[in-house]
């Protein structure tokens, strides 16, 4: 399975991993990054969403993105 741009934060990246996700795009807050301030917002962009997604992996208690599985997920 794969996103197309709706991974917006690191816990979207994690709730997707979870699930069976093989991939997702990041594409609006790219072009956002790219529009507003070029090759350093993307990178930006990327480097905020790492972090962001490194600490919902840390906090789900898992060590890896490998490591997610349907059961760190909550339904609302």
């Amino acid at each position: 399975m794969l996103v197309d741009s709706g991974f917006r934060r690191g816990t979207d990246v994690v709730k997707g991993f979870s699930n069976g996700c093989a991939g997702g795009l990041r594409r609006p807050a790219v072009s956002v990054g790219l529009g507003a301030f070029g090759q350093a917002g993307v990178e930006r962009v990327l480097e905020i969403l790492r972090a962001e997604t490194r600490a919902a992996i840390q906090q789900v208690g898992a060590a890896t993105i490998k490591h997610l599985t349907p059961a760190v997920v909550q339904a609302a």
